[in-house]
This record gives C-alpha cells, sequence and structure tokens, in this order.
C-alpha cells in the first residue's frame, strides 16, 4: 500500500510551497497503473528516474555530511 501522507490526488503541480501538491510516489503509481498513451508512460517513467536521482542525492549528501560531522568531532578540518 501506498502512503498517502500529504497526497491530494489529481492536484498537479503546486503554485507555491503552501499549495496543495501531488506526491511523486503517488504519480508515479497512478501513472503506470491509468496510463493511457505512450507519452503518459513516459512521463511516469521521467517521474520514476526524478525520484530515483532526488533519493540517490539525498543518501550522497547526508553520507558527506555525516563524514564532515565524524570529522569536526575528531578535531580535523571538517571540509578536507
Amino acid at each position: 500500500m501506498i502512503l498517502l501522507t500529504g497526497v491530494v490526488a489529481n492536484a498537479g503541480l503546486p503554485a507555491g510551497l503552501l499549495a496543495k501538491f501531488e506526491a511523486l510516489p503517488f504519480t508515479i503509481y497512478y501513472t503506470a497503473a491509468q496510463y493511457q498513451t505512450e507519452d503518459e508512460l513516459a512521463r511516469g517513467f521521467g517521474a520514476a528516474l526524478v525520484l530515483l536521482v532526488l533519493s540517490g542525492s539525498m543518501m550522497l549528501g547526508a553520507g558527506a555530511l555525516r563524514r564532515a560531522l565524524e570529522k569536526r568531532r575528531k578535531g580535523e578540518d571538517a571540509w578536507n
């Protein structure tokens, strides 16, 4: 089951930071289940690629931050 926390179905792209939005995993799931044209399916694959890139970059960033903080805690220069 997909977690629908913060999801508003068919809300589309947000107009601002406080506007309604549609979560990326929900968009991928909905597109995969309901696509009717190859363009819609391609958009679903694009959304999945964006989600993978975002997740990977956040993991790499968290790892770099962890290493920097560990160096700082040990008394070394944190950013070298």
